[in-house]
């Protein structure tokens, strides 16, 4: 894997073993430092001033698993975190420790969650999920917009993007479509582009 020392304009490599050579998310944590997480290899800090790699033990980070596939931070400062095996988890910042956020939890219980970002137009999370599609706190808005997606063979959603117009772009492995939140419908961009394997936005 690679990134982008923001203060040189350098790619760095990261050097060792094979498997770092995978990683699935980046977020920043505070101005000097970022986490990654690496393939099967749980969290690790990234010191963007000294330029070390610091993994973050799974007993040390409460976490209950190492296979994290995305990392978001909130406004508040709040550290989501999404599994292969585990659901949600959440570091929220005041508590200073992981929990389940049990009411998004509820709705995806043990579920691979790809991708995890914030819908400002309805003010909530949004998971993308590899079965039950796009998962958020409205159960009816759930319902309504994943049935459309699964009559569009879209179950695996690996990529959520809302813009400014309160759309959100909505990426599957070779579909990609545009929702627009506020008349409910969907526009299918792919029937004028060759996709495949759409990784992100």
């Amino acid at each position: 894997g690679r990134i982008l020392n923001e203060s040189s304009k350098l790619f760095k490599q990261f050097k060792g073993s094979s498997m770092l050579s995978f990683f699935l998310s980046v977020e920043r944590w505070d101005a000097s430092r970022v986490l990654i997480s690496f393939f099967e290899q749980g969290m690790y800090l990234y010191d963007l001033q000294k330029g070390t790699l610091t993994k973050i033990p799974k007993e040390d980070s409460g976490l209950d698993s190492d296979l994290i596939k995305a990392l978001f931070k909130d406004r508040d400062g709040n550290l989501w975190v999404g599994t292969f095996d585990k659901g949600l988890e959440v570091y929220y910042n005041k508590q200073n420790e992981f929990n389940f956020d049990r009411q998004l939890n509820i709705l995806a219980p043990n579920e691979f969650v790809n991708t995890i970002t914030w819908n400002d137009y309805r003010k909530e999370l949004l998971l993308g999920t590899r079965t039950q599609g796009v998962v958020c706190r409205n159960k009816t808005e759930n319902t309504s917009l994943n049935t459309k997606l699964r009559s569009l063979d879209i179950f695996n959603v690996i990529i959520l993007y809302p813009d400014s117009e309160q759309k959100i772009w909505i990426g599957g492995y070779d579909k990609l479509v545009i929702y627009n939140q506020r008349t409910g419908r969907i526009l299918k961009p792919e029937d004028h582009l060759n996709l495949n394997h759409i990784q992100d936005i």
